[in-house]
């Protein structure tokens, strides 16, 4: 039989041996030479970790099973004596404290983060609640103006109803008391005067014939434009389009009775001008009820409000003049949604509102869309 190497062996940088392979398993088993220790044999210079040797990892896995058999063992024993099951080491009270530290910093951080996402919540619950009551409020705003607007809407039914009934005979009324009073003032020039006063009565039959066939015309328009929206709301299209020719007939008939009347309207103090239509914007500018003349035509009927106004602020001062510029939204039934004064230079803010409530009355006929349009009154005075 072969005689045994000797080994050598290298513990924390000093070097023992050689010793036998008996005494090798000697310092294994005494815990002098472990896994983090080095071996070499008898000839060769090459050092090798004691780990990496197969025979000696099995020295060493031998005595870690004995050391924790017996720790076991230890553990058992202590346990029957009445000692605590689970006493920590200091190490391992340490490490406990180091562990239980960590998990309580991390559960203040993720309470900061539910905190901060608690009150994101909130405000956001906070501004969704005051957008709510805006909205609410603004909705009971609009609902009121809607009311009071169709208040005045009916008021203003009334008096155009009314004015129908009495526009003719006050112009004839007040055509023949011109003309007894001038033949009684002046008896002797009767002859002179009959025919001028004739002419005159002659004219103001020939004004209210024409604003008498307006009127006509305007009530001709308003109930086609209602049979026309009747027959939308049915999908009548062939209906919808002779609707559509017979109200561009009206219209355009009506534009050239405006014309020929005049746009323009003279208070005892003072003229307001229908100075004419500046812009048409949205899907509906280009339907004829939105053009020049059908605007112009659908506003006039209702600027009696606006002549009293400026004729009355003309009382208390004299030199009120200039233009007031008035854009508003007309939506596809014809009704005014909203209306402002985008520029001014009369400086007045009682015939500035009264142009707007004009704009405001107005009922214009139904378009094909949506249109904003922006319109011009001129004041001057007499």
């Amino acid at each position: 039989m072969a005689e045994a190497p000797k080994l050598y062996l290298q513990i924390d940088g000093e070097e023992h041996g050689p010793i036998t392979v008996e005494e090798v398993k000697e310092w294994v088993d005494e815990g002098r030479f472990t896994v983090d220790d080095y071996i070499r044999t008898d000839g060769n210079l090459h050092w090798v970790k004691a780990e990496n040797v197969v025979h000696l990892k099995a020295l060493f896995d031998e005595r870690l099973q004995r050391e924790a058999l017996g720790a076991f063992e230890s553990w058992i024993d202590a346990v029957r004596s009445g000692k605590p099951a689970t006493q920590l080491s200091y190490t391992g009270v340490e490490a406990e404290r180091a562990r239980i530290q960590e998990e309580l910093d991390r559960l203040e951080k993720r309470r900061k983060l539910i905190e901060e996402e608690e009150r994101t919540l909130r405000e956001a619950d906070e501004e969704r609640e005051e957008e709510f009551r805006r909205i609410l409020n603004e909705r009971n705003e609009l609902e009121e103006t809607r009311r009071r607007l169709e208040s005045e809407e009916a008021e203003v039914r009334k008096m155009a109803a009314s004015a129908k009934k009495t526009r003719r005979v006050p112009i004839l009324i007040a055509a023949g008391v011109v003309i007894l009073v001038l033949m009684a003032a002046v008896p002797a020039y009767y002859f002179v005067l009959y025919l001028p006063g004739k002419e005159a009565a002659e004219k103001a039959d020939t004004l209210a014939d024409k604003l008498a066939k307006l009127d006509e015309l305007e009530q001709r328009i308003a109930d086609l434009t209602d049979e026309y929206n009747d027959a939308i709301a049915r999908g009548d299209e062939g209906r919808v389009e002779e609707l559509k020719k017979e109200i561009d007939e009206a219209l355009a008939e009506k534009e050239e009775l405006v014309e020929d009347i005049g746009p323009s309207m003279d208070t005892t103090k003072g003229k307001t001008t229908l100075a004419g239509l500046l812009r048409a914007q949205g899907p509906g500018a280009n339907t004829p009820t939105r053009s020049s003349g059908a605007v112009t035509s659908a506003i006039g009927g209702n600027i009696g409000g606006l002549r009293s106004t400026y004729s009355s602020e003309l009382s208390a001062n004299p030199d009120i003049s200039g233009q007031v510029v008035v854009e508003f939204t007309v939506d596809t039934g014809g009704s005014v949604t909203n209306a402002h004064v985008v520029s001014s230079t009369v400086d007045n803010s009682a015939v500035e509102s009264a142009a707007v409530a004009a704009v405001r009355r107005t009922r214009f006929g139904a378009a094909d869309g949506e249109t904003t349009l922006t319109y011009k009154f001129e004041f001057a005075p007499r």
